[in-house]
């Protein structure tokens, strides 16, 4: 589902993110103001036409430096804003592993979490963070509860990457069922080391059984994230919190970055509202050949015209893509170069006449599951 209008012509939106409170949250406010200016927020942008679904497909819960609420604080903001999920729904987390501890992984259980994502740490504290899941059988049981980890890539400028052997002792000892990579280079680091470091973890994580459903996500069968597969489809969303950003199809929009700015307005009565555009016709086919490159769903070959189609030559010949079925698709090599190629499909794509489709499309997810392009 994308989010539809009702006759009221509100938009409601399947997925819900909520920006945690971030390091900049007034020490006065705490977890408690948090939980007291997203429900005031809820109220304020249905006012303005734009409401969470009921109910919802997903809710996630993170951000940039937000600490994860605990369990009982979940369960008043829940309450507070009148959310919740349909029967097979994702309710997210995001989590410092300094954070974790059994018996909190237990109490967010029971209040609903579904799903564990483990921010990357340099320390030890992200395999200690693991263990903790291991230890209360996170994700045993069927494909209800998954946790994953990101994974910091490029640290090393050029010296010999130890991420493969860290990779491989995480799913030793515990078994994340999500792994995704964020490079974080500084200035001065050869472009070419990071694509031959980017190259090997992919190669790594695929011979682990973790398949790329998008650029930086890897997932075990069964196991990618409802709410972040969503929002790489291009489906409408609904962000509330500092720095939140939302999207309906036509527009986006994005809360004040401040914490402290953000409550005080809020508690105001007043939007938290930061800015907005309304997407032109030729950045919404950017973005969605943009998005379809970078899933592992890749773009219909039927959208392509007489130029599409001698890219896509040029591209596989030079091992940046492939064919799969009635799909164009990126392999890794041609990831790295996602924006290039993006750009050269997009035009490629206008010399038809070809038009924005009405809703995206990830409906392939599933018969591309099993296999990461190129990566063998």
């Amino acid at each position: 589902m994308t989010g539809t209008r009702s006759e009221d012509g509100a938009r409601s939106l399947d997925h819900l993110y909520l920006a945690a409170p971030g390091s900049g949250t007034p020490a006065s406010a705490g977890e408690a103001g948090w939980i007291r200016a997203l429900p005031a927020e809820v109220a304020l942008v249905r006012e303005e036409g734009w409401r969470p679904a009921a109910p919802l497909t997903s809710i996630h819960v993170g951000g940039p430096g937000g600490r994860a609420p605990g369990p009982s604080g979940l369960n008043q903001l829940l309450e507070a804003m009148e959310v919740g999920l349909d029967a097979r729904g994702e309710l997210a987390l995001e989590v410092d592993p300094s954070q974790v501890t059994p018996s909190l992984l237990v109490g967010w259980r029971a209040a609903g979490v579904t799903r564990i994502n483990l921010r990357w740490m340099p320390g030890r504290e992200l395999e200690e963070a693991a263990l903790a899941l291991a230890r209360v059988g996170w994700g045993r049981e069927g494909d209800v509860e998954s946790w994953g980890v990101d994974l910091a890539f490029g640290l090393e400028g050029g010296r010999a990457s130890h991420l493969s052997e860290r990779i491989r002792g995480l799913v030793a000892s515990a078994g994340p069922h999500q792994v995704t990579l964020e490079e974080a280079a500084g200035p001065g680091v050869d472009d070419e080391w990071l694509a031959d470091e980017y190259l090997g973890l992919v190669h790594t994580l695929d011979g682990l059984g973790y398949k790329a459903w998008e650029v930086t996500s890897f997932a075990l069968p069964g196991h990618r994230p409802v709410h972040a597969l969503a929002i790489w489809s291009g489906e409408s969303y609904l962000g509330l919190g500092a720095g939140a950003h939302s999207f309906d199809q036509s527009t986006r929009r994005w809360n004040l970055d401040d914490p402290g700015a953000y409550m005080t307005r809020v508690g105001q009565g007043r939007s938290p509202l930061a800015g907005s555009e309304r997407l032109a016709p030729e950045a919404k086919r950017l973005e969605f050949v943009w998005r379809g490159l970078r899933l592992a769903s890749g773009i219909p070959l039927e959208l392509l015209s007489s130029r599409g189609r001698a890219l896509k030559a040029g591209w596989s010949a030079q091992g940046l893509a492939h064919e799969d079925g009635d799909r164009l698709r990126l392999t890794p090599s041609g990831w790295l170069l996602l924006d290039t190629l993006a750009v050269a499909l997009t035009h490629a794509l206008e010399v038809d006449g070809w038009s924005y489709p009405d809703r995206p499309s990830n409906s392939h997810e599933e018969q591309t599951e099993g296999e990461t392009p190129g990566a063998s």
